[in-house]
């Protein structure tokens, strides 16, 4: 298996080593995988350095697979990052999940030997392109579940990444109405192409008037913060009393930012952390399937597989508020 591997700042090698299938596993060539922010955190230094292969978004063909697994040789299918290994304890079992390409090896790779239940078919109609989002869709449709919602409600989304355009066309779909507040016009013209409304610079504009005005002065129902440049105040200070802040993505090299406890106290606020969608990539296939979640124009560029290096310097160098994936192609594809 050939594969590219994060081992120190700027520092990514290639390796070369044995694995076979093991009973029960499908055996899976890559064609596409995208890197995250998280992959350039590592790289870049900026988190502590781990050694591993990184990328948790990925699409292929399968190599090899039991004859009872359903799968057979040569279906195009996309991969679940989220392993799940249940923990009994003394009073129930805990799911523990753990995110390929953050806490343990990743998809940067020729092939990889996968769990059958972290493997998906793909509809024809969805290209490679598309598909490297679907754990995107997952982890945001995860996020709304969180949500007690009702038509019409305001959902807060605070930046607009790639997971922030993702979530907020989730909730056009749900019939929420979304609020993304970001601070590069770029990134919100996107937001409105993709059928979001109401979207706010906030270098330039004043938040607290704006948002008031929208939601006739109640503020936000619900909020969506994932932690990248813009500050967590925004997410206390502009949801409504009694109302829920769910802190997701795989930023996990932010390791902390500032909050005002008083104000979650005074206006008694939830706030729940989300960090997975393992139950709902199949929800997520149907809903790129369907045109719900549209991603034509979320990826920046494509790279070789063989130029996996070149990728991740340009990663690197790129200003914060580029917001479209990086995309590495197997050249057999």
């Amino acid at each position: 298996m050939k594969s590219w591997k994060i081992e120190g700042p700027h520092e990514l090698k290639f390796v070369e080593t044995k694995s076979k299938r093991a009973a029960g596993q499908i055996r899976v060539k890559i064609s596409t995988c995208a890197l995250s922010e998280t992959d350039i955190a590592f790289y870049k230094g900026t988190n502590n350095i781990r050694n591993i292969v990184p990328s948790h978004s990925a699409v292929g063909y399968v190599s090899e697979a039991d004859e009872d697994s359903g799968f057979k040789m040569g279906m195009r299918v996309v991969l679940s990052p989220y392993i799940d290994s249940a923990v009994e304890n003394e009073e129930k079992a805990q799911r523990k999940i753990k995110i390929m390409g953050l806490d343990t090896d990743g998809f940067l790779c020729d092939f990889v030997n996968m769990p059958v239940g972290n493997v998906y078919s793909l509809p024809e109609g969805i290209k490679d392109s598309e598909a490297v989002f679907i754990d995107y869709i997952a982890l945001a449709n995860q996020v709304l579940e969180n949500f007690d919602f009702e038509k019409g409600d305001f959902l807060l989304v605070i930046g607009a990444s790639t997971f922030g355009l993702v979530i907020s066309q989730l909730a056009l779909y749900y019939q929420l109405v979304p609020i993304l507040v970001d601070g590069y016009d770029d990134r919100l013209k996107l937001a409105e192409e993709l059928g979001v409304y109401y979207t706010i610079n906030n270098r330039k504009e004043n938040l607290d008037s704006v948002i008031c005005e929208i939601t006739g002065g109640r503020m936000a129902d619900y909020t969506v913060f994932e932690p990248r440049e813009l500050p967590f105040s925004i997410a206390y200070n502009y949801t409504r009393e009694g109302g829920v802040i769910v802190i997701s993505g795989y930023n996990n090299h932010v390791l902390s930012f500032d909050a005002n406890i008083d104000t979650v106290f005074s206006k008694q606020l939830t706030i729940k952390g989300v960090n997975n969608g393992i139950d709902e990539i199949s929800s997520a296939i149907n809903f790129l399937a369907n045109n719900v979640v549209v991603t034509d124009n979320l990826v920046a560029e494509v790279f070789d597989f063989d130029d996996s290096q070149k990728a991740f310097e340009f990663c690197s160098q790129k200003h914060d508020r580029s917001y479209g994936k990086v995309l590495i192609k197997s050249k057999q594809f």
